[in-house]
């Protein structure tokens, strides 16, 4: 069986699946912004569920009229942008979401170089400090909820061992000394 060779058009269409699977579950329009962003950056047409959402806000905004206020519908509000009180805004979702992408990603990239994955939560969550990341162990619990699709994310990933590396405690580094 001959093995397919990674592209950029591959790997959009990849995450333009991931989006919609996203999409689907939680209504962000954040994740159709990134589908339509991925598409067009890569010139792949624009997958038929984001034109047909765009349609429905863009008919809803040109057609709707709000007898009472006579006030014109928020594009916020018709794409799902606003949230309910005490609720996370779209952009907070997004960025929680990449950033347990990336806390996971390190994870699977240091198992597979040979270390337990509670050991590499523990790496990726130094690494990643900077995004004020949830305790490892939360990480570890993330890595066995994505893994399945973590290794072909994976294939499309710019991360290299040694910058994860870099953060790894002392008490790591003693027990894996080949990878450093």
């Amino acid at each position: 069986m001959e093995k397919t060779k990674m592209t950029y058009e591959n790997s959009a269409q990849f995450f333009l699946e991931i989006f919609k699977q996203h999409y689907e579950k939680d209504n962000n329009p954040i994740h159709l912004m990134k589908a339509f962003t991925e598409a067009f950056r890569y010139k792949l047409d624009i997958p038929i569920w984001v034109i047909r959402r765009l349609d429905e806000v863009f008919q809803e905004y040109l057609y709707s009229e709000n007898e009472e206020s006579k006030a014109e519908p928020s594009l916020d509000e018709l794409m799902g942008c606003k949230r309910g009180r005490g609720r996370d805004t779209a952009r907070q979702e997004l960025e929680r979401y990449d950033r347990d992408l990336r806390l996971v990603m390190d994870v699977d990239i240091l198992e597979r170089h040979g270390m337990k994955v509670r050991d590499a939560a523990l790496v990726s969550r130094e690494h990643n400090s900077n995004l004020f990341p949830p305790g490892h162990e939360k990480v570890r619990q993330m890595y066995y909820h994505w893994k399945d699709r973590l290794a072909k994310i994976n294939q499309y990933s710019k991360f290299k061992l040694p910058e994860i590396l870099k953060s790894a405690p002392e008490e790591i580094r003693k027990k894996y000394p080949d990878l450093f």
